[in-house]
């Protein structure tokens, strides 16, 4: 039996392990006869961890937890934990008899590109989770420069495991453009683009389930809700999801606009007092997401105009399609035009474009979007079971 071990790096909230590779990994244990196995690097709180091991026992899957002392320590407790990283992987590996090693993104490719002799040695497989461009998106919202130190090391540290790699994921094909441009003697055969899946079951829309969650929010029947779920950093464009809102509302004041997220809000000056009042913050379990979107009649999906947007796939995008709902999503994401530009439920806004925001409210009252159609699309493209057999592609 093949037995996979995948590592992160995370900070001490984080839940994309239980709400995106939990699920995909059951479902490839499934489909390829394939033991998982979880180790994450984190600074996350006994309790959390506790809670995470047992999310990962429900989907069959083995995790542990290596403990990154920052808060104490800070960067110390982050170079330690590197440097005792690989000893206690290669532990691992031994006790588990591991036979493909995932690591994703940087900070675990850093720690496996030191084990790459002994891994090789071993004849164990290096399959390397690239995820989007996460050092380019680092470059573009974050102060890290692509002349310091900082960069070059990191830069230098994802190049050698992607030379390393047998198998390398990324999200987009623009993301296998981005990385051989820069290492052209990479094979494309080494390349496999992955979505981001979702559980059908979870992500399935319920009339009834609609309609008392629109009650529970204060909706009347014929009132509009606009959704956003997820993080809210200065790339999400939160600014251009107001400013959509706020035309909207201009013109219809029976809306209201859902945030679902666990980051703090904060308004621009210029955003009138009564869209502040029709905005609602709340803060849910991954498991009660579904409901809320279930309520929502339009979905947010931005992101500020960048060259990392090239490599990425929004998870929420999935979400929102399952659910049967029209989404507005920035111009240049991914590999998405590709196959949005015929859909009339996407709405690709362009940032760069003086008329956006009208265009899109054009675009939301001069259409019809039965739902049906857009769950149809969206489990053929973002199902659970189809990730999984583009995973297990990756492993064979």
């Amino acid at each position: 039996m093949k037995k996979l071990l995948f590592i992160s790096w995370d900070s001490d909230s984080s839940n994309y392990l239980e709400a995106l590779f939990f699920p995909i990994f059951n479902e490839l244990s499934k489909i390829g006869g394939i033991e998982i196995h979880v180790m994450q690097f984190s600074w996350a709180k006994p309790q959390e961890v506790s809670r995470i091991k047992q999310v990962a026992h429900h989907h069959g899957i083995s995790y542990s937890h290596i403990d990154v002392n920052k808060e104490k320590w800070g960067m110390l407790g982050m170079l330690y934990a590197l440097f005792v990283g690989s000893r206690k992987i290669k532990y691992y590996i031994n006790k588990h008899q591991i036979t493909h090693l995932m690591p994703r993104s940087t900070m675990p490719a850093l720690i496996c590109n030191r084990m790459y002799t002994w891994l090789k040695s071993r004849q164990i497989a290096l399959i390397f989770d690239a995820d989007g461009l996460p050092l380019e998106e680092r470059l573009d919202y974050t102060n890290l420069t692509a002349k310091s130190l900082q960069y070059k090391f990191l830069k230098g540290q994802e190049t050698k495991m992607l030379i390393a790699a047998d198998s390398i994921l990324v999200r987009s094909k623009a993301a296998i453009a981005v990385h051989r441009k820069r290492i052209s003697h990479i094979p494309v055969s080494k390349f496999h683009v992955v979505s981001n899946g979702r559980n059908e079951n979870l992500f399935d829309f319920n009339q009834e389930e609609r309609e008392q969650t629109r009650k529970i929010l204060g909706l009347n029947k014929g009132d509009l809700l606009f959704v956003y779920t997820g993080s809210l950093g200065i790339q999400y464009a939160f600014d251009e999801m107001l400013r959509i809102f706020t035309a909207i509302h201009s013109c219809n004041p029976n809306v209201k606009f859902l945030l679902l997220t666990r980051m703090p809000v904060s308004f621009p000056k210029e955003t009138p007092p009564e869209v502040i009042e029709k905005t609602i913050f709340l803060q849910k379990d991954f498991k009660e997401v579904p409901r809320y979107l279930a309520a929502a009649d339009f979905t947010f999906c931005l992101r500020l105009p960048a060259p990392s947007l090239a490599g990425i796939a929004p998870i929420k995008l999935g979400e929102y399609l399952m659910m049967g709902l029209p989404t507005i999503i920035s111009k240049g994401i991914g590999d998405i035009e590709e196959w949005a530009m015929e859909l009339t439920f996407i709405h690709t806004y362009d940032h760069t474009n003086v008329n956006r925001v009208e265009e899109a409210i054009n675009w939301m009252t001069s259409n019809h979007f039965p739902k049906q159609p857009i769950i149809d699309f969206g489990k053929s493209k973002f199902g659970l079971h189809q990730t999984a057999q583009q995973y297990e592609r990756a492993i064979r």
